[in-house]
């Protein structure tokens, strides 16, 4: 399939949320790699001791981490600016206080503005890709809107050789994350549209290798089934009447079809080997991709089955060539959606609040009961009311086990949070006439114990 075939097959029919964080330590190990592996020989712009004070200042500013940057000073003492770039993209990402990871984006533009790709040798242009597009991602995470705009202009404004081009598509999914953090789907999905239209224009070109574009089309298609899934919450949640609702079915299906679509170029990129850590093969993919296209398929499938379940909307069309092939997501892949994401050991803590509110959902559907899980993620080990205690197997067998819904509620109370789009439903309405049948009256219990806010009970 071509790319531009994936966004003509989308809808922009719509009514009117990637990343890991790398520790401190692993960037210091990340940017000591790179000293074994840089390049010398290209221009460079500042000075190591420099660029190292300048880092070292921000953090000292803004109260964030103390990283050790000696590492950093040598590297940029002899090898080139763009290795000095890649270098202070993965402090960025390792750095946690959101303050510091801005001022440090700041200093990141300070070394990139008088950089020139033509400037340098083959392997430090790939470097400088590779800084670029993770400073940019960044960027859009904290909201930098003015840096993201920069940084876009002097991504676009290099010729696209095969280097250079390589995650310039991405761009797209930028703009797309910051249409979405808005509330702008519309335009949000426009970006996606035209990333896979770029992308299928560099690929004709000869602009892009394979695998660079494997990745590419795999972070558009997760962006965009973002985008959908989170309409589509919407759309469940705004429902006061039963009754089939053409742009919920249209939107459904393009979130389906995009989350699919991830599943299929993650396999792909996982068939090639994925390493431990994103550009030790001199790309962006790694194994932690597994996680976050794991989250949307199944977030997609829970959303889809209450839906359809809801009587919202018809069964879902699989494939959106062949509408003829419908898609009822039935219990048994839901629960195998749900264990293959809970026992992906790459989880982080950072996921946790996001699989205990899958969790939920998913015993709501299930009369009160999820999976039971034999390989638990590490990050999940501490969740007891997750982790599988076989005095809490359900009358389903030893494949099923009933969730204390109490439990994980007062965790996420715990955390900040609440249980997401559950918590989000008004007092009445067709999802909720079905959450309370297919929960066999858990959900009207624990609706009783957690009320949803005033504001959404007037809705």
């Amino acid at each position: 399939m071509f790319f531009h075939d994936v966004a003509n097959g989308l809808t922009d029919d719509l009514s009117e949320q990637l990343f890991v964080v790398v520790t401190a330590n692993e960037a210091s190990q990340q940017i000591s790699a790179m000293a074994t592996r840089g390049r010398a020989g290209s221009p460079g712009s500042f000075s190591a001791r420099s660029t190292g004070n300048r880092i070292s200042r921000s953090l000292i500013l803004a109260g964030g981490n103390k990283l050790d940057l000696a590492g950093i000073v040598s590297i940029a003492a002899s090898e080139s600016d763009a290795t000095e770039a890649l270098a202070l993209a993965n402090v960025i990402r390792g750095t946690t206080s959101k303050i510091a990871r801005a001022q440090l984006c700041e200093t990141y533009m300070e070394i990139r503005r008088p950089l020139k790709f033509e400037h340098f040798k083959s392997a430090d242009v790939v470097m400088l890709v590779l800084a670029d597009q993770s400073a940019h991602l960044d960027m859009v995470y904290l909201k930098l809107e003015e840096l993201v705009k920069e940084l876009g202009e002097l991504i676009e404004d290099a010729s696209p050789g095969q280097a250079e081009g390589a995650y310039r598509a991405l761009i797209h999914r930028n703009d797309s994350l910051i249409h979405t953090k808005n509330a702008r789907h519309r335009q949000a999905v426009t970006s996606i549209h035209q990333g896979f239209k770029d992308l299928e224009w560099l690929r004709e070109h000869g602009f892009i290798e394979d695998r660079a574009a494997r990745e590419s089309a795999h972070q558009l298609a997760l962006a965009g089934a973002g985008v959908y899934i989170r309409v589509v919450e919407v759309q469940l949640r705004e429902r006061a009447l039963p009754g089939p609702d053409v742009r919920l079915y249209e939107n459904a299906r393009s979130a389906l079809f995009l989350s699919s679509e991830t599943g299929t170029r993650l396999s792909e990129l996982e068939a090639e080997g994925l390493p431990g850590k994103r550009h030790d093969d001199q790309h962006i993919s790694a194994v932690s991709w597994r996680v976050q296209s794991r989250i949307i398929r199944l977030r997609t499938q829970l959303a889809i089955r209450t839906a359809v379940k809801s009587k919202l909307t018809n069964p879902i069309a699989q494939d959106k060539w062949h509408d003829n092939e419908t898609y009822d997501v039935e219990l048994v892949q839901l629960c195998n959606s749900y264990t293959r994401l809970v026992e992906t050991q790459e989880l982080q803590l950072a996921n946790r609040v996001e699989v205990v509110q899958f969790a939920l959902w998913l015993a709501f559907l299930d009369q009160g009961n999820i999976p039971v899980v034999r390989d638990l993620a590490p990050a999940l080990k501490e969740l007891h009311f997750i982790d599988s205690d076989p005095a809490s197997i359900s009358r389903h067998g030893v494949n099923h086990r009933v969730l204390d819904v109490e439990s994980a509620t007062l965790w996420l109370v715990g955390q900040g949070a609440n249980a997401g789009i559950l918590s989000a439903l008004p007092a009445t309405g067709p999802v909720v006439d079905h959450l309370t049948q297919s929960s066999g009256g858990v959900f009207t219990s624990w609706r009783e114990q957690f009320p949803p806010p005033p504001a959404v009970q007037r809705h």
